[in-house]
């Protein structure tokens, strides 16, 4: 997002007045959360990455857990074999005592004896970390790296659904002002609940006071067609005069009309801003609400210093002026 002030510098009578423009960059995207009047197909990180991730990592929960169970611990360091071979005696021993001779020799007896020298295997965090291998040998390490990648997969489930399933709207209600010339103003109001029905809409000057208000429109009522909202025109304006509005649904808002066609600005300066794709919860910040916006915040800060006369919005965005389809 960025802002552009300037000034209009005075020339010769005969010749065109000079725009002298100074721009400046603001960090972080801007978002509408607002319902809009058109619904758009979903980005295609919303349509094929979340799948491919959650089916990636199901896999790679399965194969971790059986490599984990299946390795041993331990690796064979040595190993040695005794063979001892024990041959009978040719004398047998009988109850009483008494040795009597043996007319067949049994065979000898075999005894063979392995020793096998375990060692515990020793931790390879690079690889248990890089790869997200199981280490056998080392519980904390393994439970570090599986714990990452199910993090990975749970802020992507975040970034997705969370404002989907916890933060769901089906009854918003609004205002927004549009465009606005120098004698008229557009403005775009929402109102989904049948019981505030019908909309009423006024405008007056922007005074501490007001003492006078003019009926704009009264809007009987509203459908799902529109998204339940409905342009409003606002005429008869002066041009560089600042108007205030009213709703029947409690919505209010201020305007600056623009200055008179081929007219200077009063003060020969004006600032405006501008962005493009407008980008929630970036950069990603688990522990942001859902539906913040930084680059609303960091403007917020600065509008009143700023005193914007409009703002150009860029990127994917549906103009409360536009065509419905």
């Amino acid at each position: 997002m960025c802002f552009c002030d300037g000034y209009v510098e005075p020339q010769a009578p005969e010749r065109d007045a000079m725009l002298i423009l100074r721009v400046i960059q603001i960090p972080g995207h801007v978002r509408s959360t607002s319902s809009n009047l058109q619904t758009k197909e979903p980005h295609i990180f919303a349509q094929v990455f979340p799948p491919v991730i959650f089916t990636a990592f199901g896999i790679y929960a399965s194969v971790f857990s059986i490599l984990y169970l299946s390795k041993s611990a331990y690796k064979v360091t040595a190993t040695a074999s005794t063979v001892t071979v024990i041959q009978p005696d040719d004398v047998e021993v009988t109850e009483n005592g008494e040795t009597t001779g043996l007319l067949v020799k049994p065979p000898p007896t075999i005894e063979a004896t392995e020793t096998i020298v375990y060692r515990k295997k020793g931790p390879h965090p690079l690889r248990t970390l890089l790869f997200g291998l199981p280490s056998p040998s080392n519980r904390k390490l393994s439970l570090l790296t599986f714990g990452i990648n199910a993090l990975l997969a749970l802020g992507a489930w975040d970034l997705t659904f969370r404002s989907y399933y916890f933060h769901p709207e089906q009854g918003l209600s609004f205002s927004r002002i549009g465009y606005v010339g120098p004698n008229s103003a557009k403005l775009l109001v929402r109102e989904p609940t049948p019981e505030h029905w019908p909309v009423t809409v006024w405008y007056a000057l922007d005074t501490p006071t007001v003492t006078k208000t003019h009926l704009v429109d009264i809007i009987p009522s509203l459908s799902n067609e529109t998204d339940y909202t409905k342009v409003i025109n606002i005429k008869k304006l002066h041009p560089e005069t600042k108007y205030r509005y009213f709703t029947s649904s409690n919505h209010t808002g201020t305007f600056v009309t623009a200055p008179a066609l081929g007219k200077r600005p009063a003060d020969n300066k004006f600032t405006f801003l501008t962005t493009s794709c407008l980008k929630p919860r970036f950069p990603y910040n688990p522990l942001a609400h859902p539906l913040s916006i930084k680059g609303f915040k960091i403007l917020s800060k600065m509008l009143d210093d700023l005193q914007a006369s409009f703002m150009l919005f860029l990127g994917d965005f549906i103009y409360i002026d536009g065509i419905l389809s």
